[in-house]
């Protein structure tokens, strides 16, 4: 911890990171096209591609659990902008994953797909 705040840990090797980051940019740009990714702090993307990366490729993390976990250290390492954006892009990425196959992206099932966020 630094100050009270825990510290970030990447759970990926640096090959899958760097994968992830390129693949991560283009998914931020279209889950949210009005965020020019060229246009976020380094520490907006490096958070948002990492999340990415968590929430489609970690088996062991239910993707509620770590979009609530993404969410919060948005918050705390960039503010309260920073972790609307974690949340919609977060949020959006496993509602398209659930209406297209009716399972959320860690495998699990979701209950309320097919009926829209109210």
């Amino acid at each position: 911890m630094i100050d009270g705040r825990p510290l970030l840990s990447v759970k990926y090797t640096s090959e899958q990171v760097e994968i992830d980051g390129a693949e991560g940019c283009g998914a931020i740009e279209q889950l949210a096209p009005q965020y020019p990714v060229v246009q976020l702090a380094r520490i907006d993307r490096a958070l948002l591609r990492t999340a990415l990366g968590e929430v489609l490729h970690s088996a062991a993390t239910p993707a509620r659990v770590a979009i609530a976990e993404w969410v919060e250290l948005a918050r705390i390492y960039s503010g309260d902008p920073a972790r609307r954006l974690m949340n919609g892009v977060l949020g959006r990425l496993s509602r398209d994953a659930a209406a297209s196959t009716g399972e959320l992206v860690d495998g699990s099932a979701d209950e309320d797909a097919g009926v829209p966020a109210g």
